[in-house]
């Protein structure tokens, strides 16, 4: 269509601006917003003229297509070219911009501050130059897992500089301060979900890779792995527990060489049953409890039809066998587990999609147990629980994205609110306890991507800074 046949808004907006350095467009999509005053890049006083000249230049050929009555020919649209480059070219030696031999004139390079580095070209104020323009980069360190021994504590995780690979991650605490450990990758995606530690100098921590520590350094017991929770009764004796790729719940034993996988058998009520299992936790290599949830109903969703059960399953060494467990709703499930004896567990998880539940295991039968909530609107979400004794456990997790604990006392829990992290969105992800007044909790800040820790000494929560990559 001819361009002055175009309404007046039209001709307008077909200039656009180029994205704002650091803006990355979402795919199939093209962003013409202009820049605010602290995205632009800096400049210098002599590349401002440059991009006026250049809006000046664009401005030539949308008023000479503006007017068809006389188009121009050949000659002077040679010599409208040749009067453009010659005022660009003037323009750039005056500032000096304009290196010797070159058609171009050289991009100005922003000042780089400490915390930022190279990002990809971007779109400049020159003529079709690309620059590199200073931007922070990408990048998250997400602790997942801890298991502690005595004074010392291991977590484990991920983390990630830029977007092209994930490396696993391992903290060990001393008593007194953080220390990063430097475990092999053995893929370009590493992550650690789990760890535990059943003696100060004896580890594994599974996801993929698997690894083993045995007091001097880790080892890849196997590149990969479905599991995402462990549990070692013993230095020779681990069972971790996960879902494979075709989502069916599985679980691995340890003894000392090598990791032996099957299915782990779940309910199955119907063609549309899908079972998860959450977590796993082991008093003795002849006592697991593994524990999770099943949904039955209409593809197994949430619905008039849907039923979500809480799910937990025993281990005696050999083969597993279903225990029959109390639902408060119809929306329930098991996120975590922890046993101090074969006669004593204890299990806890939501309801309703946003209430916390706990249950206690006593080698019979399962018996609900009061949580207070932490308010009456909102979502509160347990992640780990971690007991020391038959009196004495502690859950973690949030309440709206803020760290909570839960404490049990002889059956009796009361809630403990956590010194507030920088971050608005700072769950609890895990937990373990060495004793009543000695618990180590690790999250992460969503809102800076960092990881913290918090321990626990009987009487209040501190927090305590990681050592995170740097």
């Amino acid at each position: 269509r001819p361009r002055a046949a175009l309404p007046r808004r039209a001709r307008r907006s077909t200039y656009r601006l180029p994205p704002a350095a650091g803006t990355v467009p979402a795919s199939g999509s093209v962003i013409h917003s202009r820049p605010s005053a602290a995205q632009r890049p800096t400049e210098s006083a002599c590349a401002r003229p440059v991009r006026r000249n250049r809006r000046f230049a664009l401005s030539v050929s949308i008023d000479v297509s503006r007017h068809h009555a006389r188009v121009p020919t050949a000659p002077q649209r040679a010599l409208k070219l040749l009067i453009g480059t010659a005022a660009l070219a003037s323009l750039a030696a005056a500032c000096g911009q304009l290196p010797a031999g070159t058609g171009q004139p050289a991009i100005t390079q922003p000042t780089r501050s400490a915390a930022a580095t190279s990002a990809p070209a971007t779109p400049s104020a020159g003529i079709g130059k690309p620059s590199s323009v200073a931007i922070p980069v990408k990048h998250a360190d997400l602790i997942s897992g801890v298991s502690c021994v005595s004074h010392a504590c291991t977590a484990v995780g991920a983390y990630y500089y830029g977007t092209k690979s994930e490396h696993t991650l391992v903290e060990r605490w001393n008593g007194l301060s953080w220390r990063l450990q430097r475990p092999a990758d053995s893929v370009r995606y590493s992550m650690l979900y789990a760890v535990s530690c059943p003696g100060v100098a004896s580890c594994v921590a599974v996801g993929s890779p698997v690894l083993t520590w045995h007091g001097s350094g880790w080892q890849v017991s196997a590149t990969s792995s479905p599991f995402t929770a462990v549990s070692c009764a013993t230095a020779e004796f681990c069972l971790a527990v996960g879902v494979s790729l075709s989502g069916r719940p599985v679980y691995g034993t340890w003894r000392g060489t090598r990791w032996r996988t099957s299915s782990l058998p779940v309910p199955r009520q119907s063609a549309t049953s899908h079972a998860t299992i959450a977590d796993v936790s082991c008093a003795t290599a002849r006592f697991c409890l593994a524990v999770g949830g099943y949904a039955t109903g209409i593809a197994a969703e949430p619905s008039p039809a849907a039923r979500d059960r809480t799910l937990a399953e025993e281990w005696d060494g050999q083969t597993w066998r279903r225990l029959p467990t109390p639902n408060v709703g119809n929306l329930d499930e098991f996120t975590a587990a922890s046993c101090a004896s074969a006669s004593n567990c204890t299990a806890v998880g939501t309801t309703a999609g946003q209430y916390p539940i706990a249950e206690h295991w006593n080698g019979t039968s399962w018996l609900l147990q009061h949580m207070p909530l932490p308010g009456r609107i909102g979502y509160t979400q347990l992640s780990a629980v971690s007991c020391t004794g038959a009196s004495s456990c502690t859950a973690v997790g949030n309440y709206q994205g803020l760290p909570i604990a839960e404490v049990s006392d002889a059956g009796r829990w009361h809630l403990d609110w956590l010194p507030r992290p920088a971050g608005d969105d700072s769950p609890l992800q895990s937990v373990s306890c060495t004793a009543a007044t000695a618990c180590m909790a690790v999250g992460v800040d969503f809102t800076a991507l960092i990881s913290f820790a918090a321990r626990w000494n009987g009487a209040r929560w501190q927090l305590l800074p990681l050592a995170n990559p740097r």
